[in-house]
């Protein structure tokens, strides 16, 4: 009704003719009557918005009661794992309790942990994850002392999945979504520069395992693209190719005192390789692996595998010494305590549960709870605190 005495005015000067109910030059009724009939049904009161239980808060997933906080002063032993949900979670590892609580929650990245590594002594975790930044926390005040951004930018596909450092070095060096491995200075902050290498077109170049050796200044990875390399992180090259795997090769560890390496891939075996010649020493048919674990003076692995099981293998004869049946799906990752009899394994189960093993019996020990993604590393403090 406001707008009729303009839309008369235009029809005017365009010749149109406006027609209305009746017919006539007035304009029409109202369609809606403001106020509501006598008879009309009364709407019910509002109902307040409740929360679905089932659906919990923030504050109400990652709180820690307070005396399970009390407990951090007094652990001397830990247990940790990273999660999907972006956190670093930690448990004492000594005590008798079957499910010991979470002590400590670090929020270390604002999406996935891809992977991390703690120093005990410090009692600092370092992070880095798909928003492609790195991290360093103080474990005990969830207070974050360095951040330093992806040099490339935000994009997934630049994202930084694996990682190596040491604190009292003061440097890292991580391994991206592209194919690219980075050196950082944890000093100042800052990229340093990345490994010069030749470029694949067409090819997967995720790098999935990275191990550094400060002193001899060596690097060892392995990716997507099924290869091991190795780096001379002085001269900031890649300085060999080594191929052998037929499929992505997750995870890699390193003896670089005997230049050997361990590697297993989403394919049925794990390869045992000579770092100097870059031959193939031996294969291990095996379960599809997602992470190994070596115990290099005992010539001893352990596994983490696909199908729900931990192995452990007789690296100089070849043989499975003994498989341990998580009772849980696919399993993630692993990390071992050789010393103590420890294995401590993720899996991605529905209740993302991360478990502790023992090395010579298989036997369950305990188990850990707090995360609600899957939980896809984890590392056992092997030396107890001061």
């Amino acid at each position: 009704q406001a707008r009729w005495p303009h839309l008369k005015g235009v029809a005017m000067f365009l010749g149109h003719k406006l027609l209305t109910f009746d017919g006539a030059d007035d304009p029409p009724p109202p369609i809606v009557v403001h106020g509501e009939p006598a008879d009309c049904a009364k709407l019910p009161e509002e109902v307040p918005k409740m929360l679905d239980p089932q659906f919990p808060s923030y504050q109400e997933k990652w709180f820690l009661p307070e005396e399970d906080r009390q407990l951090y002063s007094k652990v001397r032993l830990w247990a940790s794992a990273a999660s999907g949900d972006a956190k670093l979670f930690f448990w004492p590892l000594d005590g008798d309790q079957d499910t010991p609580p979470c002590v400590r929650i670090v929020e270390a990245q604002t999406d996935i942990i891809t992977d991390y590594f703690v120093d005990w002594d410090r009692m600092i975790s370092a992070s880095v994850g798909i928003d492609n930044s790195f991290s360093l926390f103080d474990i005990e005040s969830n207070r974050k002392l360095l951040k330093v951004r992806n040099d490339s930018g935000k994009a997934t596909s630049k994202a930084w999945l694996c990682m190596d450092g040491d604190l009292a070095v003061g440097k890292a060096l991580i391994g991206d979504a592209s194919g690219d491995v980075k050196l950082l200075d944890l000093t100042v902050g800052k990229t340093l520069f990345r490994m010069v290498q030749p470029q694949i077109r067409g090819k997967l170049r995720s790098v999935r395992g990275l191990k550094v050796d400060w002193d001899l200044n060596q690097a060892v990875s392995c990716g997507w693209d099924q290869t091991v390399s190795i780096y001379d992180i002085r001269v900031g090259r890649k300085v060999r190719a080594m191929r052998g795997h037929g499929a992505i090769c997750n995870r890699i560890e390193v003896g670089f005192d005997m230049q050997l390496a361990l590697s297993c891939a989403w394919e049925h075996q794990m390869l045992l390789w000579d770092l100097k010649s870059g031959e193939v020493i031996k294969t291990y048919p095996s379960h599809r692996a997602n992470d190994v674990r070596v115990d290099w003076e005992r010539m001893i692995a352990a596994s983490a595998g696909d199908e729900g099981t931990c192995k452990l293998w007789d690296l100089e004869t070849g043989e499975c010494t003994r498989t341990i049946d998580t009772g849980m799906k696919s399993q993630e990752s692993v990390d071992v305590d050789w010393d103590r009899g420890y294995l401590l394994t993720t899996s991605c189960e529905s209740n993302f549960q991360v478990q502790l093993f023992s090395l010579h019996t298989g036997e369950h020990m305990k188990m850990f709870k707090k995360p609600r993604r899957i939980c896809n590393r984890c590392h056992l403090q092997k030396r107890p605190r001061n």
